[in-house]
C-alpha cells in the first residue's frame, strides 16, 4: 500500500503547489513523476485479478501466426502482445508497453488542463491503479483517446479521428470516441452522418468480430462490474457542473461541443445499469468519460479568481480522491488483487 499512497502523495503535493503557467521546469518535474508512474504500472508482478488470462493468453500467441494474430478481436493489441511473444521477450515486458502508451496520452492531455497535478492526483485511485495495472488492452486505448482528445480543438480534425480509430484497434470499445468527435465537430446531420460512415467503414471489416464476440457475450450473459453505479455517479457530478457552469470557460476553446456530449453520454449512462441484462458493457463505456472527471475537476479551483478559495477548493478535491482511494481498498470486491504491490524485481 505504501507504493499506492507515495505516489498518490507525489501528485497530491504538486496540485498544491502548483503556481500555474507553462514553464520548462515544471514540465519537467511533471515528465519525471510520470516516468516513475510508468514503471511503477509497468513492472508490477502478479498484481489485477486479470494478471492470470492475460499472462496465459501471452503464452498461448507463441504458437499461432500472424494470420490467426490479425483475424483476432482488438487487432493491435494482439499484435503488439503477439511481436513480444514469439520473439521470447517476457510477460512484463508487454504489461510495460501498455503501461508506457497508457500514460503517455494521460500525460500529454493532463498538460493542457489548468492543474495537471491535480488531474493525475484525481487520476491515481481509480483510472491508473485499477484500470492501468489489470485493463491493459483498455488502458492503452484509453492512452490514444487521451491523445484524441488532447489535440481535438487543434486542426486538422482527422488527427484526433485517426488517434480514436487506433485506440478501437486496441479495444473495439473506443469506438465509442470516434463517434462522438464526429458527432461533434460537424455543422449538420448529414456532415456528422458523413465522417461517421467514413471513420467507421476503414475498421469494420478488423472490428466486426470483436463487436460480435462482445455482443453475444454482453447480452447472453450476466457479467457484472463491481462497483458500476458508483462510478457512473462519479462521472454524472463533473457532467452536471461541466452543463450547469459551462459559460466559466471549463472546456478549451473549440472543445465545447465534445465535452457537452461526453457529458450527456455520462448522465445517459446512469440508469443504463437498472435496464440492462449485463453491467460491464455500461462500466466499459464510461470508461471513455474519465477524461471529463479530469477535465473538469482540475479545472474546477479556477473558476474562482481568489488564490485563497482556489487552494481551498485544490485540498478539498485531494481530499476527495484520497477517500475515494481509501474506499476502494477498503471495500473494492478486486481490492485485494491490488495489495501488497509486488514489482517484477522481486518476484
Amino acid at each position: 500500500m505504501l507504493i499506492y499512497w507515495g505516489m498518490f502523495s507525489t501528485f497530491a503535493v504538486g496540485a498544491l503547489g502548483w503556481k500555474g503557467g507553462r514553464n520548462r521546469k515544471a514540465g519537467l518535474a511533471l515528465r519525471l513523476a510520470m516516468i516513475v508512474v510508468v514503471l511503477i504500472v509497468g513492472l508490477r508482478w502478479q498484481i489485477g485479478p486479470d494478471w492470470e488470462s492475460y499472462s496465459n493468453i501471452y503464452k498461448s500467441l507463441v504458437r499461432i501466426s500472424f494470420d490467426e494474430v490479425i483475424r483476432r478481436h482488438d487487432p493491435a493489441f494482439y499484435f503488439v502482445a503477439w511481436l513480444l511473444s514469439s520473439n521470447g521477450q517476457p510477460f512484463w515486458v508487454l504489461n510495460f508497453v501498455m503501461a508506457a502508451i497508457f500514460i503517455t496520452g494521460l500525460t500529454a492531455f493532463a498538460r493542457t488542463l489548468p492543474n495537471p497535478w491535480l488531474a493525475i492526483t484525481i487520476a491515481v485511485p481509480y483510472l491508473i491503479i485499477v484500470v492501468g495495472m489489470n485493463l491493459i488492452r483498455q488502458a492503452a486505448a484509453m492512452g490514444f483517446v487521451f491523445l484524441a482528445f488532447r489535440y481535438v480543438g487543434s486542426k486538422p480534425l482527422w488527427r484526433s479521428i485517426a488517434w480514436s480509430l487506433v485506440a478501437s484497434l486496441f479495444h473495439a470499445s473506443a469506438i465509442i470516441t470516434t463517434l462522438l468527435i464526429a458527432i461533434s465537430y460537424t455543422k449538420n446531420r448529414l456532415a456528422a452522418f458523413s465522417l461517421v460512415l467514413i471513420s467507421a467503414l476503414p475498421v469494420y471489416y478488423v472490428l466486426f468480430s470483436t463487436f460480435d464476440e462482445y455482443f453475444q457475450r454482453y447480452s447472453h450473459q450476466t457479467i457484472d462490474s463491481g462497483g458500476v453505479y458508483f462510478r457512473l455517479i462519479i462521472n454524472a457530478v463533473p457532467a452536471v457542473i461541466f452543463l450547469i457552469w459551462r459559460k466559466k470557460g471549463i472546456s478549451p476553446p473549440g472543445e465545447y461541443a465534445l465535452w457537452r456530449n461526453l457529458s450527456l453520454l455520462s448522465l445517459c449512462l446512469l440508469p443504463l445499469p437498472f435496464f440492462v441484462h449485463s453491467t460491464t458493457s455500461i462500466d466499459r463505456a464510461s470508461m471513455y468519460a474519465i477524461p471529463l472527471q479530469l477535465l473538469v475537476l482540475s479545472a474546477f479551483p479556477y473558476m474562482n479568481r481568489e488564490a485563497g478559495d482556489r487552494f481551498g477548493n485544490t485540498a478539498a478535491l485531494v481530499l476527495y480522491s484520497a477517500l475515494t482511494m481509501v474506499a476502494y481498498f477498503s471495500f473494492g470486491t478486486h481490492a485485494r488483487y491490488f495489495a501488497p504491490y509486488h514489482w517484477i524485481l522481486g518476484s
